[in-house]
């Protein structure tokens, strides 16, 4: 994925969106909304469109709160994310270089493919404390086929969280036996043609070079799905 310039556009009649919080205790995009955030992924032929907190982005005559798009035709190739007013919460962690970051996981999208394969979307908030209320370039793009992610800079993400769930234990369901596995988890389905990997509160499943909770390995076509992220409990 490459740093793409963002088109920026202040929304005059959000009455026509469906709009909700836009506060999760310790993190908040109250500056942030009213913006469309579009990131051109490196291609240069497609964008996403992201107007955080409220549903605003247009494909095919309905608003959702993300979506990707053909620059130059116009045409919505998929919508990646339904604004559910505030029920997905951003799981707060540091990435490699130490630097605070909120991260929402949708799925709530568009079937992917011809199977009609779960679809996700990723969008990082990350630290940037010059970035107010967020920085006018970021890095978007398909992590595989049926997962796209965007990463915006900005001040807001500036702020500490929860530390990330280090236990694998919920109540009385307890996992943690089993949570510092070598190897993930597998199992293979009735027809020889599928495999899943699973590994317990943690991403080392492997797809596409990409670590992940759980993944599908397609064996006849020699692909693989990402199925879900560890969101840290």
């Amino acid at each position: 994925m490459l740093i793409a310039v963002l088109g920026i556009y202040l929304f005059i009649e959000a009455s026509t969106a469906q709009v909700g919080t836009c506060q999760w205790e310790e993190f908040n995009l109250i500056q942030a909304q009213g913006y469309e955030i579009q990131c051109v992924e490196s291609s240069g032929t497609y964008a996403i469109g992201y107007t955080p907190c409220m549903s605003y982005a247009l494909c095919s005559g309905s608003r959702y709160q993300a979506v990707r798009f053909d620059r130059f035709s116009g045409v919505c190739q998929y919508y990646l994310a339904e604004w559910d007013d505030g029920e997905t919460e951003p799981q707060f962690s540091y990435d490699d270089d130490g630097i605070q970051q909120w991260t929402f996981y949708y799925e709530n999208a568009a079937p992917c493919g011809q199977d009609e394969n779960p679809r996700g979307f990723n969008i990082i908030w990350k630290c940037d404390p010059m970035a107010v209320p967020f920085s006018t370039a970021t890095q978007c793009g398909n992590v595989n086929e049926c997962l796209d992610e965007m990463t915006i800079r900005s001040s807001a993400a500036c702020v500490e969280g929860p530390p990330p769930q280090t236990e694998c234990k919920w109540g009385n369901f307890d996992l943690t036996s089993i949570f510092d596995l070598s190897v993930p988890i597998t199992c293979n389905d009735n027809t020889g043609g599928a495999n899943y990997e699973y590994t317990p509160c943690q991403d080392k499943a492997i797809c596409d070079g990409q670590e992940f909770q759980a993944t599908l390995f397609n064996q006849n076509e020699g692909n693989c799905l990402s199925l879900s992220q560890w969101d840290y409990g």
